[in-house]
């Protein structure tokens, strides 16, 4: 087996493996095998092909991760609790002026307290302010 197919086979085999085997290391790793492998079309040499490995690997991983992360970045995902911030849900238990309520949203009860001076009847709609430890701060709607 002469170089050149030895690279592609292999970093077409780590690509494969990339679907099963997530983590972003063998994905890098096998295009940079598949670049060494176009190189070893023109070369037989083992020290120019390894060399050429050793920098596309680099190359490749910090480019394309950093490209990649971009779009994963934590500024763009809200969860658990950041993500119910402006949601709506309906009051359970009334929320009075300056004590604590019931809220419902996704199935959980939570407590609630009014951003303003009024009370909220149950049954209303109301929306998500802002979260206080294991509170929910309302607004009317």
């Amino acid at each position: 087996m002469v170089p050149y197919q030895l690279f592609g086979l292999l970093g077409l085999t780590l690509i494969i493996l990339e679907v099963f085997i997530p983590g972003f290391v063998l994905l890098p790793t096998g295009v940079a095998l598949l670049l060494t492998a176009a190189v070893g079309l023109l070369t037989d040499s083992w020290y120019v092909l390894l060399s050429f490995l050793a920098a596309m690997e680099v190359l490749v991983f910090v480019f394309v991760r950093k490209s990649l992360m971009k779009g994963f970045s934590s500024k763009n995902f809200l969860t658990n609790v950041e993500s119910m911030v402006g949601q709506e849900c309906e009051v359970i238990e009334a929320i009075r002026p300056n004590q604590s309520g019931y809220v419902k949203l996704y199935g959980d009860q939570w407590v609630a307290r009014s951003t303003s001076e009024e009370e909220i009847p149950a049954g209303q709609r109301v929306k998500i302010s802002r979260i206080d430890g294991n509170k929910v701060w309302v607004s009317q709607l």
